[in-house]
């Protein structure tokens, strides 16, 4: 499939998006571990790592004129499991999770299906 200007945007987005979020849990990773019910650093930079990637991915994506439909398919499914791996957490984990780790997966989540949709939409619509 073509990947039109306003795809590209929205693949670029999510990648700025998605390393803003990598540096904050590198720049942050005490910090995070503590409000996530002290959950071991090693996850947090391993969260870091594979959001980086995933950024360089999103950037590499956006760069050609064609695409496989599958391929952004998975982008946009991706993105939406993320957000029901969050709100599962949030469910399961409320209790352990600070206030600020559960502002974080919610506007992580809400950046994330915003991200998602416009992807939808730029690529289906």
């Amino acid at each position: 499939m073509e990947i039109n200007a306003n795809l590209q945007n929205a693949f670029r987005f999510n990648a700025i998006f998605s390393t803003f979020c990598a540096l904050t849990l590198i720049a942050l990773t005490d910090f995070w571990s503590a409000h996530f019910a002290s959950i071991n650093n090693i996850y947090i930079v391993l969260s870091a790592v594979g959001l980086f990637v995933f950024a360089g991915y999103l950037l590499w994506f956006s760069s050609r004129k064609q695409q496989p439909r599958l391929s952004v398919l998975a982008i946009i499914a991706s993105d939406w499991l993320y957000v029901i791996a969050a709100l599962v957490i949030l469910l399961l984990a409320f209790n352990s999770l600070s206030f600020i780790a559960t502002v974080f997966l919610l506007v992580t989540a809400f950046v994330v299906a915003l991200a998602a949709e416009w992807q939808r939409r730029a690529a289906f619509c």
